[in-house]
């Protein structure tokens, strides 16, 4: 499809796009597991996070989630549930009011450099495809910011941010 400009911004699915425009990144699904346990009568004011057992939970209007664990796999390999399992036993350890089994189990990859940097910028082979992903954990948090910086690359005017350390090429 004939277009003026790219923009490959897909998470974890950004390294197959970027490999068939020529450029390789070393970009890993750093996935996590999640379990959701429905409405519980108490009430967590805080996050809670247990470093020692590599979980934190939250209450959401929903009930209460539970996280941890983080594991490098393809985006597409199948999830180990008995790592979601190990989350909801150190969440009721954690949290000893904390009943009934989980309302649902899910994992989700996040896109993952070496560096823990995002790749913003043009691609080294194509000067009208620009990259904007892997952001690791904070996606939504930098979001507004990348899509600020991609926008002033792509109109010609000049980045906010200087992003040499967030180079393509940088590798």
């Amino acid at each position: 499809m004939p277009v003026e400009q790219v923009v490959i911004a897909a998470g974890v699915w950004s390294r197959p796009l970027a490999k068939q425009l020529g450029t390789s990144v070393p970009l890993e699904a750093e996935r996590g597991y999640h379990v959701m346990f429905g409405p519980q009568d108490f009430g967590l004011k805080r996050a809670l996070v247990s470093a020692d057992r590599s979980v934190s939970l939250i209450q959401m209007h929903e009930g209460f989630r539970a996280t941890g664990v983080a594991e490098f796999a393809a985006p597409d390999a199948p999830p180990d549930m008995r790592i979601a399992d190990m989350v909801m036993r150190h969440a009721k350890e954690l949290v000893p009011g904390l009943k009934g089994e989980a309302a649902s189990k899910w994992m989700g990859p996040r896109p993952s450099h070496p560096d823990s940097k995002p790749v913003i910028g043009r691609s080294p082979r194509h000067s009208n495809v620009f990259f904007a992903f892997g952001h690791d954990h904070l996606g939504l948090t930098m979001a507004g910011i990348t899509g600020k910086l991609i926008a002033e690359l792509a109109t010609g005017k000049p980045t906010t941010v200087d992003l040499a350390p967030f180079r393509p090429d940088r590798f």
